[in-house]
């Protein structure tokens, strides 16, 4: 996997529409769903799962981009992946 510090893609080639931060678990609440969409600015991603959605998605979907991101108003990091694709095929 990839760390978003090392994209090189070039801003032109990234998605500029921005779609919502996915969080499951205890954690999952309309707060750190709004925190992880707001990585999605600060990322340059279109869709994120926070790392407890992931673990129970991750046989449905391809990822990217990974990395640890300090949400404002939380304590610690929180590991995010970027959505790329759906496996199978799937849309």
């Amino acid at each position: 996997m990839q760390s978003f510090a090392n994209d090189q893609r070039p801003r032109s080639s990234r998605a500029h529409d921005r779609a919502p931060g996915l969080a499951e678990g205890p954690a999952a609440c309309v707060n750190v769903a709004s925190r992880i969409e707001g990585a999605n600015k600060q990322l340059d991603t279109r869709v994120l799962f926070s790392d407890d959605c992931y673990q129970r998605v991750a046989e449905f979907v391809e990822i990217g981009r990974t990395a640890g991101v300090a949400l404002k108003g939380k304590t610690g990091t929180f590991n995010l992946y970027e959505l790329t694709g759906m496996r199978g095929g799937g849309r």
